[in-house]
This record gives C-alpha cells, sequence and structure tokens, in this order.
C-alpha cells in the first residue's frame, strides 16, 4: 500500500463551512492526484526511457519534508499556489547529462531543486554552500 499524502491550498484551508460533497470532490482529487504521484513515482523505479536509451532502475522515494539543513535558493522557486509540489530522494547508479532532470520531467515530476548529497562514497554531510573538504587519496 502506498504512502500517500495531500498538499492543500489555503483557499481549501480556510473554509470551514464547506459542503459534504464538495468535501468529497476534495478528496476524490486527493485520492487521484496519490495514484498518479504512486505511478509516477514506480515509473522512476522501474526506469525510464529517454532520449539516448532506458536508464537502469532507480531507488524513488517521497519525502515528508523538505531536507535539513536546506540553504535558501537564489533566485527563489516561484511559488505556485494551485500546483502541488513535493520533495524525493532519487539514487541512480549511471550518470548520463542531467539525467535527474529528464528522468524526472519523463515521468510527470519536473524538477524545481536539485540538490546532490552524495557522489559514490563520498557525502556531502554537513559541509556548507562554498566550502570543500580534503579527501584522502585511495591506495590500490
Amino acid at each position: 500500500m502506498p504512502l500517500c499524502w495531500t498538499f492543500s491550498s489555503s483557499s481549501s484551508i480556510r473554509r470551514s463551512s464547506a459542503s459534504r460533497d464538495s468535501c468529497s470532490r476534495r478528496a476524490l482529487r486527493a485520492a487521484r492526484f496519490c495514484s498518479q504521484r504512486w505511478n509516477q513515482l514506480s515509473r522512476l523505479r522501474r526506469g525510464v526511457v529517454l532520449s539516448d536509451g532506458p536508464t537502469l532502475p532507480a531507488e524513488a522515494e517521497a519525502l515528508v519534508a523538505a531536507p535539513e539543513p536546506l540553504w535558501p535558493r537564489d533566485p527563489p522557486i516561484r511559488f505556485r499556489k494551485n500546483v502541488p509540489d513535493a520533495w524525493l530522494r532519487l539514487t541512480i547508479r549511471e550518470g548520463r547529462n542531467r539525467q535527474v532532470r529528464r528522468m524526472t520531467a519523463a515521468a510527470g515530476l519536473p524538477t524545481l531543486r536539485l540538490i546532490r548529497v552524495r557522489v559514490g562514497p563520498y557525502e556531502l554531510g554537513d559541509l556548507a554552500p562554498g566550502q570543500s573538504r580534503v579527501i584522502a587519496a585511495e591506495s590500490e
């Protein structure tokens, strides 16, 4: 059973005296949205076909909240009241040109912000933007 959550606009939260019929319509829209999101994530998990060939299956998981710590983006992403957004954690096993952006677009989930947290065995950890870390050379 997929884990589902709904995205609400402030106008739907503000209406407290809504009729029963409109509440059921909202619930139906939320269920349809949840089902669509599940299908989109399963497409990423199976692998999608890009212009340069099919991708390997990815590990895709919907996150409940934004990753921490998250620095502000400059310029900020335009907020759209009627367009739901969500954070995803995506792990891929190949590194094609703009692969994550192209994969999410092919699955119907356009990328608004991309944060790389790990490359192979090297993890970002608590490294802030603009900082660097010396990595010891590996001996074979």
